[in-house]
């Protein structure tokens, strides 16, 4: 009899146990998923802040307007293409062509700059149109996507070409949306 006491109450032990560690693990679980949907609005709400600042008054080329200022940070293509979608009301990355139209009209996109070339030497490297832009244009290769670089020269002035690059790249990124 007291061996079966015994055994009965070892067996007790033992459920118990694995009971508090399936309780654990469960509170764990829920803790995590807590976290982590903490994170994603936190990220989100950050992301809406950040529209006002990326559009500001958008300058308008034809019938697309180009969003004022580029997002602050380089980013691949996947969380460029995200970005902008997440401006709302139609904003998206621009195609390669709006990316030429955008360079060609680049003293209308930076018109408080003064466009004369010491200017342009001086501060190229602050000036928004300058660096390398993705495009929401593919290519026939799969996660290769089009981008334009911008920069300015100074014997010959501003160039635009055409390059295209895996989508893990990072690049600056700025929004467009038609009207």
């Amino acid at each position: 009899m007291n061996v079966l006491l015994i055994f009965l109450l070892l067996v007790s032990c033992e459920a118990s146990t694995d009971s508090a560690i399936r309780a654990a693990e469960k509170a764990a679980e829920e803790a995590a998923t807590t976290e982590e949907a903490e994170n994603i609005a936190a990220a989100e709400a950050a992301e809406a802040a950040a529209a006002p600042k990326i559009i500001g008054t958008p300058i308008k080329i034809g019938n697309l307007e180009v969003a004022q200022n580029d997002f602050p940070k380089w980013m691949n293509w996947d969380e460029a293409n995200s970005a902008c979608e997440g401006l709302g009301n139609g904003w998206r990355l621009p195609t390669k062509d709006e990316l030429n139209l955008i360079c060609e009209n680049y003293k209308k996109i930076d018109s408080a700059a003064p466009y004369d070339e010491r200017y342009l030497i001086e501060n190229y490297d602050r000036i928004n149109i300058s660096g390398t832009f993705w495009s929401s244009t593919g290519s026939n290769y799969k996660d290769i996507m089009w981008q334009h670089t911008y920069f300015f020269n100074p014997h010959a002035g501003l160039f635009c070409y055409e390059k295209y690059d895996n989508k893990r790249e990072h690049c600056k990124v700025r929004a467009v949306r038609a009207f």
